[in-house]
């Protein structure tokens, strides 16, 4: 099985335009349901086997953690719900 590397360059206004996808651009979600919009959307919309991301970490967070610039770090992310 072959990685495929993603890569995401987008603005704030895109991604804000994205998150009122989900969260139905005609609907205002009080912030108390956002979690629970969140569930729904990533549950029924997204694979729930996780995903596997590179994060080139800025020179300011590899000084905070004192680990040599640049480095590159492999992320690794399962999906598990507690209900």
């Amino acid at each position: 099985m072959s990685l495929e590397i993603i890569t995401f360059e987008k603005s704030f206004q895109e991604r804000l335009s994205e998150y009122k996808d989900i969260f139905g651009i005609s609907c205002h979600v009080p912030a108390c349901r956002i979690q629970d919009e969140w569930y729904y959307y990533i549950e029924n919309v997204l694979e729930p086997v996780g995903w596997q991301a590179v994060w080139k970490i800025s020179r300011q967070k590899c000084d905070e953690f004192k680990i040599r610039f640049p480095t590159l770090v492999i992320v690794m992310v399962w999906i598990f719900f507690l209900h």
